[in-house]
């Protein structure tokens, strides 16, 4: 009977596993053209007629396909809602005229990080398991998502990156640069070092990684220096210039994103991911004692924040670019900072992520937490 029963118990464990598998998988073939312009056919399975798919709002579905709500309004200010959608649905996307930091074909590298398949409404601050078929120009290589990315759980689809490069190794560290730049491998090894140095810093604080997250140098045009996609550190090529300032506060602030990020820790209010990002990054300077440094970072956020007369971090997202920027990685740090000494901060952080590490936090719970830290609303 025993055995009867651990059979039975596993049955219908693997049941509800592959119940669940199918729910949270979305299925896509993506074709990548010469011009940068994406061909798409999606399925999203498991849905019903009463389910609302959400789009990104630079994307539409044609009518066939399904009914745009009839409220008109946008979804988390991002994305078109359907509703009566198949399970299948084909759509392009064309490249932007204007480049920007979250898609574009530049120098022969190809960056897409927008959420560029349809989600359901239900299902979007769930994780989901991303079966993509991705076909690319042949004359460049797919630097991500690799094979095993595929195997993960993510909140939002896999970005796209591909081009020709060059893998360089320096200290267990994979770093790519296109194959067509020089590569000046002092400057290299000195951004690996604040890398690992903080790598190394942060794992025993919050969770020990399983792998070194891999660098790789892009040719971002519009002024961002650092972004973090799940185990990848992105740079802008900018860094590999002989005599520009090395940024260390960026390098530090993107490594903190590999716990505090859009696929561990996930915020509904991003403000707070990146004002906690930024508020751990100025704490490691200060153990680092590079009092020089940070106090001239302190004196810059100081005053960005002059002109703020007041904010509400109710407001999930802000259509200001400029406010947005001015309260997540100025005015909530400088809140964190003038309180720290009585209410010990990053030792809250600490115990906030090992409860909350790899789940969702909602507006209301995030907000609950910083107010009961001493931050106001």
């Amino acid at each position: 009977m025993k055995n009867i029963f651990s059979k039975s118990t596993l049955f219908l464990a693997l049941l509800f596993t592959n119940l669940i598998f199918s729910q949270n998988t979305i299925k896509a073939k993506i074709k990548i053209y010469e011009n940068g312009g994406l061909r798409i056919e999606e399925r999203i399975n498991n849905l019903k007629y009463q389910d609302t798919i959400i789009l990104h709002k630079n994307i539409s579905l044609k009518p066939n396909y399904g009914i745009p709500d009839i409220s008109g309004k946008l979804f988390k200010n991002q994305f078109l809602m359907y509703y009566n959608v198949k399970e299948r649905i084909n759509f392009t996307i064309n490249k932007p005229k204007v480049l920007f930091d979250n898609f574009f074909l530049q120098d022969s590298v190809f960056l897409i990080s927008v959420n560029y398949l349809g989600q359901k409404k239900n299902n979007y601050n769930s994780k989901k398991l991303y079966d993509l078929n991705i076909e690319i120009p042949e004359e460049y290589e797919l630097l991500y998502p690799k094979k095993d990315d595929l195997n993960k759980y993510f909140y939002n689809p896999l970005p796209i990156i591909f081009g020709n490069f060059e893998e360089i190794l320096i200290d267990d560290y994979c770093v790519y640069i296109q194959s067509d730049k020089s590569k000046p491998n002092k400057r290299i090894r000195e951004i690996v070092k604040i890398i690992d140095e903080a790598y190394n810093y942060f794992q025993p604080l919050f969770s020990i990684r399983e792998e070194l997250p891999e660098i790789v140098f892009l040719p971002f045009k519009k002024g961002l220096v650092g972004k973090n996609i799940d185990n990848l550190i992105l740079l802008n090529e900018d860094f590999l210039t002989e005599g520009k300032i090395k940024n260390k506060k960026t390098l530090i602030h993107e490594v903190l994103h590999l716990w505090w990020g859009s696929n561990s820790i996930k915020f509904e209010n991003t403000m707070l991911t990146e004002a906690i990002t930024e508020f751990l990054t100025l704490k490691y300077l200060e153990y680092k004692k590079e009092e020089d440094y940070l106090k001239r970072l302190l004196s810059i956020k100081r005053n960005r924040i002059k002109n703020i007369t007041n904010y509400n971090l109710k407001i999930v997202n802000t259509s200001s670019k400029r406010e947005f920027i001015n309260i997540s990685y100025h005015l909530i740090p400088l809140l964190f900072w003038s309180i720290d000494s009585e209410k010990e901060i990053q030792t809250k952080l600490v115990d906030f992520y090992k409860l909350n590490a790899y789940s969702y936090v909602s507006t209301d719970r995030g907000n609950n937490f910083i107010r009961q830290i001493g931050i106001p609303i």
